[in-house]
């Protein structure tokens, strides 16, 4: 990972950046399921742990502006702001872990980090509806929250093995 950072390609840091800012952005507003408690599942989150995974702590701008947009995209314009600090977060604590062990990282620390990441999202999102909706009704929203989680965290573990084969 870090032989990458140090190459003077630009360009292909750009690209990179931009194609996970799309890929997140459409996985998280086209390529979603209902779950049945007010939320849906999508692929986004695990297209945020393998943006992060191959582009480290920089990996954080694309889960962000991807995830922000999807919002924006779906018409969730006032959750955009949070969503964009929230998925920021969770990809700089993926990259970060992710840039310094790489593929030294077991299977099962992988999964902890993943899942280390969905407690700040659903941390996260509580906090903010706790704003807008009082304590009451940001719980009403844990479950759907929590939902996503699992399915973040699955959708990682799937991309780990080959992610881990992908050399920058």
């Amino acid at each position: 990972m870090r032989k990458f950072w140090n190459v003077q390609n630009k360009v292909l840091r750009l690209v990179l950046l931009a194609l996970f800012t799309a890929a997140i952005a459409v996985t998280t507003a086209y390529l979603s399921i209902p779950n049945g408690f007010g939320g849906y599942i999508h692929l986004g989150d695990g297209i945020i742990f393998m943006s992060a995974m191959l582009l480290g702590p920089a990996g954080a701008i694309s889960a962000g502006v991807g995830s922000g947009l999807a919002d924006l995209l779906v018409g969730y314009g006032m959750y955009a702001p949070v969503t964009l600090v929230i998925k920021c977060i969770m990809g700089l604590l993926v990259g970060c872990f992710y840039s310094r062990k790489g593929n030294a990282m077991s299977f099962l620390v992988n999964i902890g980090l993943f899942i280390l990441a969905e407690v700040v999202m659903v941390v996260g999102y509580f906090g903010y509806e706790v704003i807008l909706y009082g304590f009451e009704g940001a719980l009403a929203g844990v479950p759907a929250n929590a939902i996503q989680a699992v399915a973040g965290i699955a959708i990682g573990a799937v991309f780990t093995p080959f992610v881990k084969k992908i050399k920058l």
